[in-house]
């Protein structure tokens, strides 16, 4: 055997166990993936991805949401690789925009109503939450192995209400599918 064959004999059979162990986490439904993030695909509807599988994820669409009281936010449908599993978040306007509807009295975005689902899929259901205003909110989530979608409910401070805590919903804006 020559030089060149005999050390790509060795290559290839030392690259064999490493190749055959990335197969393993890359395969779809196989336990070393579910291990990352404890759950796949249609295992993880329902699931609050915080800690489970967003280290991993990423923005697949978004859009931004305007209401009458103009920019109220941006709208995203999270993916996570590990997870196969996607979900909505809402994170609502901050910064100049804010401060100016502030001195001029407008209402604020508050916080978003979010939900996400799949389509004509497996997991029909609706996983919405709200969180602390001002924050990002963000559903749990569905299975990501088919299309899904997501939409969010705005809800602005209007001061208005008992306390002086009262909100005003502007309906829904239905978002990016992916």
């Amino acid at each position: 055997m020559n030089p060149t064959a005999r050390r790509q004999r060795i290559v290839a059979l030392l690259a064999a166990p490493v190749l055959a162990s990335l197969a393993l986490l890359i395969a779809p439904g196989s336990s070393a993936m579910a291990a990352t993030g404890g759950c796949y695909g249609s295992e993880c509807a329902g699931l609050d991805p915080a800690g489970m599988c967003d280290g991993d994820a990423i923005t697949v669409a978004s859009q931004a949401i305007t209401t009458y009281h103009g920019y109220a936010g941006q709208l995203e449908l999270r993916y996570s690789p590990s997870c196969a599993a996607n979900w909505g978040r809402f994170a609502p306007a901050r910064g100049a925009t804010e401060a100016a509807r502030v001195l001029l009295g407008a209402p604020v975005p508050a916080f978003g109503r979010v939900t996400v689902w799949n389509p004509n899929g497996h997991s029909q259901g609706w996983a919405q939450r709200a969180s602390w205003p001002w924050e990002s909110d963000w559903t749990n989530m569905v299975d990501g192995t088919i299309k899904a979608c997501t939409g969010v409910e705005v809800f602005y401070s209007t001061g208005r209400g008992s306390g002086g805590s009262g909100s005003e919903a502007t309906g829904w804006n239905w978002g990016p599918c992916f």
